[in-house]
């Protein structure tokens, strides 16, 4: 079978697997929603059986106690942590963040979905154990699963060849038998366990995934991660004593290399690159000329080398960018998109939850309590038409019209459909994570005078704040690299004035606490600056050349001929031009 059609079985194997487990856990929350009974029927039936198995024999209860700890956050902290120090000693930047990011996820996607689905724990004749908080999805088995999962997949690369499989045995049982213990305490339904772990490897895969195209967009070989880790040339900093020699590059299975396709295609345009040069690869001349060679190999390589230049851009205007690049250019920033919306989303959830359970959400953190009362003791009518305005200027649809009104003039002046792209995913990034986190946190309006009136939403976070700081990032962050214009200044400004007026207002109407703003800041700054770095919206001007100066460049000055440097050595001009150039 050829090796590239291999490659692709064993891609759609694996989109397959992790699709299937999305599938299946879907279809599990909405078996528990709607309380399906044959499900149900199951459920309780395993978790009685083995309670009347259990519950009689001590030792069955310390032994399935022992293994749940496992799989608790103390354990599963501990190792992560020491994880990310050793990555982090060894220089391993890129594992470490896919260890804390994979395992952070986790911790973000058990509290919330449990708060959202609210699915009680099961009630058995003999307890033996106590969960807290609701029932699914079965937090142990998530979290267990994630972080073994992203240990194994970091530090496969470690071990030699012949201990990998009985490993990813070895932690899979070990996934299954935290599981079976939660089933055994009594503390979940099979239900729970099984939405745990079809989580987990949805979640697992998509961060993999990531990763996988992140080394694909940096040009680096993209591998089997379950056969050689997720970095097999990083074998050598991942072992924690001794050291074997790197795995050579013919031996790695590889599934796919940045350019590998089209490496015959370009084998002439590369030699023409090479070919006569004496000058160092990161000298930037080749031999005989003044050229850059950056000049020579816009004008050297051929169509299979123009992908890797200005038509690699999945998102550029102009250009015909290869399919499968940009494919998978795209494929990393959704990838990375839907990571970073699940931190901001744990994020959001995690500062917003305890708040809004502190004394019914009226506590007086930050002056959530004195601001609002002391904003609704001076209110005025030149104030209440002041403010009215500054609510407005943030509302749905005043944002919507800023947000036409940027996307088409950045369209129409930039010529790229980048900072449009930029601009879109920043908006209903930002209202997706307003809604939910707004229908999760489910905080109380301040305990005065709401001169709104009654509003649909929870007062945590601020949706008027957030769509404003987004709004106006957007525009500084598309303006300012592009002109040296004193008019730069204006976005940067109303990324900062507009927000204050729109927050100022939201809490003097009595629609917001304090920390309902600070809420809105950690939604717009984590979220924005995620989407700034994956989708690069200003990436056409590094593309673009540098501009023409007055004073000839050296690309332009012709070198002389031997035979022209001969002549010019045995008989100088008397009265040599100060543009001559003189060979050495």
């Amino acid at each position: 079978m050829p090796s590239n059609v291999r490659r692709d079985k064993a891609t759609l194997l694996r989109i397959s697997a992790f699709s299937a487990a999305a599938l299946l856990f879907t279809v599990l929350v909405i078996a528990v929603r709607v309380r399906w009974v044959p499900m149900e029927s199951i459920d309780r039936g395993v978790a009685n059986s083995l309670n009347r198995l259990v519950a009689p024999s001590d030792a069955l209860v310390q032994l399935m106690g022992g293994i749940s700890r496992l799989g608790s956050f103390g354990v599963l902290g501990w190792f992560i942590a020491i994880a990310s120090v050793v990555l982090l000693v060894r220089r391993q930047f890129r594992l470490a963040l896919f260890l804390l990011a994979t395992s952070l996820g986790g911790l973000v996607l058990d509290p919330v979905l449990k708060i959202a689905v609210g699915r009680l724990r099961p009630v058995v004749e003999q307890p033996v154990a106590h969960g807290g908080g609701n029932s699914f999805p079965s937090g142990h088995s998530l979290n267990s699963f994630i972080c073994y999962a992203a240990l194994v997949l970091v530090f496969l690369p470690a071990l030699p060849a012949r201990w990998r499989r009985p490993l990813l045995i070895a932690v899979g049982a070990l996934v299954a038998l935290i599981g079976f213990s939660r089933l055994a305490l009594g503390v979940h339904f099979l239900s729970d366990v099984l939405g745990g772990w079809s989580l987990a490897v949805a979640w697992v895969g998509l961060c993999a995934g990531a990763f996988e195209l992140w080394r694909y967009e940096r040009g680096e070989q993209v591998t089997a991660p379950l056969v050689v880790g997720l970095a097999p040339e990083a074998a050598d900093d991942l072992q924690l004593t001794s050291s074997h020699p790197p795995i050579p590059e013919r031996e790695l299975p590889l599934l796919h290399s940045r350019g590998s396709d089209d490496a015959p295609a370009r084998a002439d345009g590369d030699a023409a690159t090479t070919r006569g040069s004496d000058s160092p690869r990161g000298s930037g001349l080749t031999r005989g000329s003044g050229t850059p060679r950056g000049s020579d190999l816009a004008a050297a390589r051929t169509d299979g080398d123009a992908a890797t230049t200005r038509g690699s851009d999945p998102m550029r205007g102009s250009g015909t960018p290869r399919g499968s690049e940009s494919r998978r250019g795209r494929g990393w920033i959704v990838a990375g998109l839907g990571v970073a919306w699940v931190l901001t989303f744990g994020a959001l959830v995690g500062l917003g939850v305890p708040l809004a359970r502190y004394r019914a959400g009226n506590g007086n953190i930050l002056g959530d309590s004195t601001i609002p009362h002391w904003f609704a003791g001076h209110r005025t009518d030149a104030l209440g038409h002041v403010t009215i305005v500054g609510s407005e200027v943030g509302n749905t649809h005043a944002i919507l019209a800023i947000g036409l009104a940027i996307g088409a003039l950045a369209l129409a002046v930039i010529r790229r459909w980048r900072p449009v792209v930029f601009l879109v995913t920043v908006m209903f990034g930002e209202l997706s994570l307003f809604l939910g986190s707004a229908a999760i946190v489910g905080r109380a309006r301040p305990d005065v005078e709401n001169m709104d009136g009654p509003m649909p939403t929870s007062s945590f976070p601020s949706g008027h704040v957030a769509a404003t700081i987004c709004i106006w990032l957007v525009a500084a962050v598309l303006v300012m690299p592009r002109t040296r214009a004193w008019w730069r200044w204006l976005p940067v400004a109303a990324a900062v004035l507009m927000p204050l007026w729109v927050a100022v207002s939201r809490m003097y109407r009595g629609m917001h606490h304090p920390t309902d703003i600070l809420g809105s800041c950690v939604l717009a700054g984590l979220w924005v600056f995620a989407a700034w770095w994956l989708l690069r919206p200003n990436h056409d001007l590094a593309e673009e050349p540098a501009p023409a100066r007055t004073r000839p460049s050296e690309s332009t000055i012709q070198s002389p001929s031997p035979s022209e440097t001969t002549r010019a050595a045995q008989s100088p001009s008397p009265n040599p031009s100060p543009n001559a150039v003189i060979a050495p």
